[in-house]
């Protein structure tokens, strides 16, 4: 009876028994991901967040704080002056020797520009108002800047450089350091070696 009991017993023993460690290390179905959609960010034109402007020199401020406008009559940023030779030119329309005197500068100014130097025209109009100091500017195909007429820093830099006449033209740096103050001289007299004077 004994040995009756024992096939029995076994077979107990063996369905208790943990799997065979082949059994636990079964490969397992690798759980599905449904892929992740994201939706494209739609954006208006023309509304793309503009990059910080850069801080103009602190001469730039100095000579002609917020009054400084495009040869279009819009508002410039000082920055786009940093680093550059600046001609800060007094001149106005009703002024023959000006007038004389105007395509001269421009000449200089764009085959400066055109030899990619860093060089800038700033218009200290002497004119009545903006209206015709721009007409002015357009009439000369001046590229450059304008300190309108009624601008307080219009007439601080006329007491700045004592500017007793016109056309008076000087050259300065970013810094507001004067490089030539007899800038109409030199364009009239050495224009073909007025870029090594003014950065020698």
């Amino acid at each position: 009876m004994i040995r009756r009991f024992l096939p029995a017993v076994s077979a107990a023993v063996l369905l208790l028994s943990p799997l065979p460690a082949v059994a636990q290390t079964a490969p397992q179905r690798p759980q599905f991901q449904r892929p992740q959609f994201q939706r494209p960010q739609f954006q208006r034109p023309g509304t793309a967040a503009a990059a910080p402007a850069a801080e103009p020199d602190a001469g730039l401020v100095e000579l002609f704080g917020s009054a400084l406008l495009t040869d279009k009559g819009h508002k410039a940023e000082l920055s786009e002056l940093n680093g550059k030779i600046i001609a800060v030119y007094f001149s106005a329309s009703w002024c023959p020797p000006c007038r004389a005197f105007s395509p001269l500068l421009v000449n200089l100014a764009d085959k400066l520009q055109e030899e990619g130097k860093p060089f800038a025209l700033v218009l200290v109009g002497r004119d009545q108002d903006k209206k015709k100091a721009l007409a002015y500017m357009k009439s000369h195909d001046m590229t450059g800047y304008l300190v309108p007429p009624e601008a307080k820093e219009n007439r601080a830099l006329c007491e700045r450089y004592s500017v007793r006449g016109i056309p008076y033209l000087v050259i300065v740096d970013s810094s507001a350091k004067t490089i030539d103050a007899q800038g109409r001289a030199t364009v009239q007299s050495t224009p073909d070696t007025a870029w090594d004077k003014w950065t020698r």
